[in-house]
């Protein structure tokens, strides 16, 4: 026995007015429709002409193995909500083709509230709606809401570029807004990487168009939109939302996220932006508001005592591609000037696995275990993305290497605070010869390594994440007496 034809959805066309006028001209669609009377030709080529111009309406085509099987529409009814109306083909009825369009509807728009009416003595349609997971409201309506009835909180992180930082960051915040009893809901591209990422970590994803204006309609009914994106405009997007959803952003750079209603930077160089003077934006800037992996482990350790581990990371991806001039040089330069020291080398999962560096250093291709290598090394090599920040949670002295301009700001922050010490731009000729001198330096000196973790675990606290969910709680109107008492501060 063959397996059934998939049912899929899209968008309707001008070129779909025929077939959708047959469908409604059938006995049997008229038998349970509000008006019974069918429409005349005209009548309808004005109606479906008025849905397709309606920017708000999301009118789509279901097929049936590829052939056109009915049709789906979502009007709004109020902000955060849509009246569902389904036509299946008459010819197909039976075939289930009207439950699993209904569940398709759900990714749609994923956040809202979808209602429907059916009419008394429509049995078929009463128990379609049941049958998909709708709550019975009276004798003719029903609902169907996202996350059980929480308050859903939409995220919208970046998928391109140097690493997983933006995927990263907004899943550290997503654990904290479910631990304050909201529901997190991601919105990723359907080209972008993060969508394996996001699933292992158990968040609900779902696909979006790339514009302003398609993530504000995937978004419509929840109650805040966080931006973790470099490549949107914001401008459009805060216009686009106005109205329907508070927008949050994050910035590391000082020139993002202004048009925000509330702009989040945990830099320490974040104070130096001058966003006071160029944004209306609730402003939660610096180190408190940084946020940490829920996995890391601070451990107690001598610092001034020889470091047995050093970790070299430069992030999710290699955009530079330094990767063989940096294995080059701690095969041949540190390692044998420190034949104890275990040297393990990470890659990103945007980034190629590097060759066999042909030596003692361990190679590690986007390891499950990042936490723990984090937590287990004595010094560091790192980019100035997010991983940076990790290892001084973790209080692990640390060589940083500019991987581009928007990273410098925060590296001299940390440098001039005595965290870090940046030793080279690896966009500029001889990185890896500097890169070798202060690494050699922080490994040779174990007062420096001493005072640079003490500084480094006195900066970042952990619970970024938590402040940063608190305040989209309030924004939000979130009754922190029902939230989960360990999301409270």
């Amino acid at each position: 026995m063959s397996s059934p034809s998939p049912v899929t959805l899209r968008p309707a066309t001008a070129e779909d007015a025929e077939i959708m006028f047959t469908w409604q001209q059938h006995p049997e669609t008229r038998r349970h429709a509000r008006r019974p009377r069918p429409p005349t030709r005209v009548e309808h080529q004005a109606w479906l002409a008025k849905k397709l111009a309606d920017p708000d309406v999301v009118l789509q085509i279901i097929s049936d193995g590829g052939a056109p099987a009915g049709a789906l529409r979502l009007d709004p009814v109020v902000t955060g909500a849509y009246e569902v109306s389904i036509l299946v083909d008459p010819a197909r009825h039976g075939r289930g083709i009207g439950k699993a369009a209904l569940a398709l509807a759900r990714d749609l728009r994923p956040a809202a509230e979808l209602r429907a009416e059916v009419l008394p003595g429509n049995a078929g349609s009463h128990a379609l709606f049941r049958n998909a997971g709708y709550r019975s409201v009276d004798d003719r309506n029903y609902r169907s809401r996202p996350a059980r009835g929480r308050p859903v909180i939409a995220l919208h992180p970046d998928e391109h570029g140097a690493g997983l930082g933006h995927a990263q960051r907004s899943a550290g915040l997503a654990r904290a807004l479910a631990a304050a009893g909201l529901a997190p809901l991601f919105l990723i591209t359907p080209e972008g990487g993060i969508a394996g990422y996001l699933k292992a970590e158990g968040f609900d994803v779902f696909e979006c168009a790339a514009g302003p204006a398609d993530v504000i309609a995937a978004a419509t009914g929840a109650k805040a939109l966080v931006i973790d994106h470099y490549r949107i405009d914001m401008a459009s997007l805060a216009r686009a939302a106005k109205g329907r959803m508070p927008v949050i952003a994050f910035d590391d750079t000082g020139d993002h996220g202004l048009a925000a209603d509330v702009l989040v930077n945990g830099s320490p160089a974040a104070e130096t932006f001058g966003y006071g003077d160029r944004t209306k934006a609730r402003l939660l800037l610096g180190p408190a508001y940084q946020i940490i992996r829920r996995d890391l482990k601070q451990r107690s350790r001598d610092r001034r005592a020889e470091p047995e581990r050093l970790l070299v990371t430069i992030g999710g991806g290699d955009p530079l591609g330094i990767t063989p001039a940096l294995l080059d040089m701690l095969e041949t330069k540190i390692a044998p000037a420190w034949p104890d020291l275990a040297i393990d080398y990470v890659t990103g999962p945007l980034a190629p696995p590097p060759a066999s560096s042909g030596g003692r250093i361990r190679l590690h291709h986007a390891p499950a275990d990042m936490a723990a290598l984090i937590s287990a090394a004595d010094v560091a090599v790192s980019g100035g993305g997010q991983t940076l920040f990790e290892l001084i949670y973790c209080g692990v002295p640390t060589v940083a290497i500019c991987l581009a301009d928007n990273q410098r700001p925060n590296l001299d922050a940390l440098d001039a605070g005595g965290c870090i010490s940046t030793a080279a731009d690896a966009s500029k000729d001889g990185w890896p010869m500097a890169l070798e001198t202060e690494l050699l330096r922080l490994l040779e000196d174990g007062h420096a390594r001493a005072a640079m973790a003490s500084l480094e675990t006195a900066l970042i606290d952990g619970r970024g994440a938590n402040r940063i969910a608190q305040a989209i709680g309030d924004l939000c109107g979130v009754d922190r007496a029902a939230a989960p008492a360990a999301a409270r501060l």
